[in-house]
This record gives C-alpha cells, structure tokens and sequence, in this order.
C-alpha cells in the first residue's frame, strides 16, 4: 500500500509540474516584474552563432539603463543586424517593441552587436525585456543563422 501512494504522490507532482504548476494567467496580464522575470526559455545557439550576451539570459536587478550585447561566434554582416531582425521587447507595456530607440552598432574586430540605448532613455522599473534575435541574420558570408535565439532579463 505504502508504494501505491508513493507512486500517486509522484504521478500528481510530476502532472503538477507539466502543466506549469498551476500558474494560469489571462493572456493580457503583464507578469513581468522584478519578481517574476520574463517567461524566456533561451533557444540554444543556433549552430553556435552566438556565444554571449549582455546581459546574460535571466539576469535580474538588470540597471534600467543598460545597453544590450550580442556577441557572435563568427564574422558578421552587419547590414543583417538591424531593427527587423533584432526585436526587443518591453513587457511593463505589453510586449511592445522597443527596438526602434536603439542605436544598432556591430563591432567587426569583437563580433559584437551593441543595442544602445540614448542617453535620456531607460527601460523603466520593474520591467522584462526579451529579445528575440531572428533566424534571418547572416554571417559575412550571407548564410541565414536559420533559428531564432531568444533571451532575457529583468529589470530592477
């Protein structure tokens, strides 16, 4: 009897944590907050594309003014890297699309794309930002990254 209710247990916590543990939401409320980071499940690298980011995937207490970094594992064209393929977006405004307010930079000699934020800008308090970097871009040899990557953080 006792490895009957064990095996219950387990079955009724392994149902539980299927179904995400219970956390039903509308789909028009905004769960994003210092206390609950964006829902991002980071896609692995697509073939190795990109080896970092700043800030990492997940960070929290993010300052509201910082800049965000992709950095490649190869050489890049940089006319790929723009606000088409690059999304970010602003969950303290239901998931608007910021990226517009960046200036794109990419730095050939690091391999790093820098989305600047201007100096009167910030993201607000309490807020989660993910960035969904598009399948679309192409190395300097014009081949498609053909995955998207996403990642993100939360902001203090």
């Amino acid at each position: 009897m006792r490895n009957q209710t064990i095996k219950v247990v387990a079955l009724a916590c392994s149902l539980f944590l299927l179904l995400g543990c219970g956390n039903y939401m509308s789909a028009t409320e905004n769960t994003h907050g210092p206390l609950n980071p964006p829902m991002v499940t980071s896609t692995p690298e697509p073939s190795g594309w990109i080896v970092a980011t700043t800030p990492r995937n997940g960070a929290v207490d993010v300052n509201q003014k910082t800049n965000i970094a992709i950095t490649f594992a190869q050489d890049m064209n940089p006319d790929s890297l723009n606000a088409t393929s690059i999304l970010v977006l602003d969950g303290k405004h239901g998931d608007s699309m910021i990226q517009s307010m960046f200036k794109f930079r990419y730095e050939k000699n690091e391999r790093r794309l820098y989305l600047e934020l201007p100096e009167d800008s910030g993201y607000g308090s309490s807020n989660g930002i993910d960035v969904i970097v598009s399948g679309n871009i192409e190395n300097a040899q014009h081949q498609k990254m053909g995955a998207d990557y996403q990642f993100g953080f939360s902001v203090k």
